[in-house]
C-alpha cells in the first residue's frame, strides 16, 4: 500500500514538471502568433512618397441607375505633395444580387449592388 502512494506521488509530480514546462511555452506561441498575425502587411501612412504618385478608386451607388465612381490622384515630388486631382464619373448601374445576411433571429436576404471591378494597368 505504502509504495502505491510513493508511486502515484512521483507520478503526480512528474506530471507536474511536465505542466510547468509545458504551459509557458504554449502561452508564448500563442501569443507570437497572435502578435504576428494582427500586424497589417502594409501600413498606408508608411508609404515611399519620394517621387510617386497615389492613384485611389471608389465607387459609390448614386441611386437605381447609376454608380459614382471616384479616381484620386496624388502626386508626390521630394516627399511634399504637389498636385491632387479628384475625377468623378457617373457610369450605368450594374443591377443587383440577394445575399443570405446571418442574425441573431436566424438569416434574411437582402438585396446587395453588384460593383465594378477595377483593373489597373501599370507601365
Amino acid at each position: 500500500m505504502v509504495r502505491r502512494s510513493v508511486q502515484l506521488v512521483k507520478d503526480q509530480n512528474r506530471k507536474l514538471k511536465t505542466l510547468i514546462i509545458v504551459v509557458p511555452l504554449v502561452l508564448i506561441i500563442v501569443f507570437l502568433v497572435l502578435y504576428y498575425t494582427k500586424k497589417p502587411a502594409m501600413e498606408l501612412a508608411k508609404l515611399q512618397t519620394e517621387n510617386s504618385v497615389e492613384v485611389v478608386f471608389d465607387s459609390t451607388p448614386l441611386d437605381d441607375t447609376a454608380f459614382v465612381i471616384s479616381t484620386t490622384k496624388k502626386i508626390f515630388y521630394k516627399n511634399a505633395l504637389i498636385k491632387e486631382q479628384v475625377i468623378y464619373d457617373t457610369v450605368p448601374y450594374t443591377g443587383s444580387k440577394t445575399e443570405l445576411v446571418e442574425e441573431e433571429g436566424g438569416e434574411r436576404k437582402i438585396k446587395v449592388p453588384n460593383e465594378y471591378e477595377f483593373f489597373i494597368t501599370v507601365k
